[in-house]
C-alpha cells in the first residue's frame, strides 16, 4: 500500500521527543515553521539544512526562500546554509534518530499535487543513525543563519527587494 508522506511526516512531527533534521534544498516555505512549531515548543530540536544563495542552482528560487527564514527562526528552528559551489538536492528528514525520509519529494504542494516523486520512509534505528552520520557531515558545511542577520537583510532595501520580488515566483521554483 503507497505511503501517506503528509500522514507518516504530520506523525513523526507530533511523536519527535529530541531531533528533528530537515534538508530541504530550496523549497522552503512558511510551511515549515507552520509544522515544527509545536515540535520545537515541546522542547525538540529543529534544524533545517537549505542551499545558500551562492550553492542554490535557481538562486532566484533562494531568494524566494529566504524571505520565509524569519518566520520560521521566531518559531524556535535553526537555519543552516549549504556552502560551497555544489547544489544541496538532498531530500531528508530525520525524526529522533529512529524515523527517516530520503527521496525526491520536496516539502511542498507542488510534488504533493503535481510531480512525481519518490521518498521511502525508514523507521529503523540503524537507518537512523547512518543518516544521521551523514547529516553530521553536511551540517559541518553549512553555515547557521541568525534571526539579526536576517533583520539586517530585512532592513537592507535590495536584499529585502530581492527576496518578496522572487518569493511572488515562488511555485516555480
Amino acid at each position: 500500500e503507497p505511503l501517506d508522506l503528509h500522514a507518516h511526516r504530520r506523525r513523526a512531527l507530533f511523536e519527535a521527543e529530541e531531533e528533528i533534521a530537515v534538508l530541504a534544498r530550496q523549497k522552503f516555505r512558511t510551511r515549515i515553521a507552520i509544522d515544527v512549531a509545536p515540535a520545537v515548543q515541546r522542547g525538540v530540536e529543529v534544524k533545517v539544512i537549505t542551499n545558500s544563495i551562492e550553492s542554490n542552482n535557481h538562486p532566484s528560487g533562494g531568494w524566494a526562500g529566504r524571505d520565509s527564514y524569519e518566520k520560521v527562526l521566531r518559531a524556535g528552528a535553526r537555519i543552516f546554509e549549504w556552502q560551497g559551489a555544489q547544489t544541496l538536492h538532498s531530500k531528508v528528514s530525520l525524526f529522533d534518530q529512529f524515523a527517516v525520509t530520503l527521496g525526491a519529494y520536496n516539502v511542498n504542494s507542488r510534488s504533493h499535487s503535481c510531480d512525481s516523486e519518490d521518498v521511502i520512509a525508514f523507521e529503523d534505528f540503524r537507518v537512523a543513525r547512518a543518516f544521521k552520520q551523514m547529516l553530521n557531515k553536511d551540517f559541518a558545511r553549512c553555515r547557521e543563519i541568525t534571526l539579526e542577520e536576517v533583520q539586517g537583510w530585512n532592513s537592507d532595501m535590495m536584499k529585502k527587494m530581492r527576496m518578496e520580488f522572487f518569493n511572488l515566483f515562488k511555485f516555480m521554483f
